[in-house]
């Protein structure tokens, strides 16, 4: 499956469950931090990276602008403080199917897709927004 046949099935798949998006999460506890990739209905990503334990919660966030049809992620610039090249994915290495990614080679930690998403507020994908734009456009 190439990039934009995800991006389109993706999509479909999304309007089709009924919420504004997906959660894609990366397998394993394999270090402190839980990374996840968030694609929306309008076919827009984020990556966001939470922390685990008491403190737990967002650590940062960068807004995905496009994904190359090679798979390479290409992310808004610039990127938040604090963050560097080496903590976020670059390139979607495989597609095994439309609920499962191979990132940056990395085949033992696959990107499953964990939850759907409600709303996303801190985005502007409210659930009134969705059925509003679901209905009318």
């Amino acid at each position: 499956m190439t990039i934009s046949e995800f991006k389109k099935k993706l999509k479909k798949d999304i309007v089709k469950s009924n919420s504004v998006g997906f959660r894609f999460e990366r397998e394993g506890r394999h270090h402190h931090y839980r990374d996840c990739i968030f694609s929306y209905y309008d076919g827009n990503f984020i990556f966001k990276r939470y922390c685990y334990g008491e403190a737990a919660g967002v650590v940062f966030d960068v807004k995905i602008e496009n994904i190359k049809d090679d798979g390479t992620i290409i992310y808004k610039k610039p990127l938040p403080l604090g963050v560097k090249e080496d903590d976020i994915p670059k390139k979607i290495t495989n597609i095994n199917n439309i609920n499962s990614l191979e990132i940056d080679g990395n085949t033992v930690y696959m990107w499953n897709v964990a939850a759907n998403v409600h709303s996303d507020k801190d985005y502007g994908y409210g659930r009134m927004m969705f059925l509003i734009k679901r209905w009318f456009i």
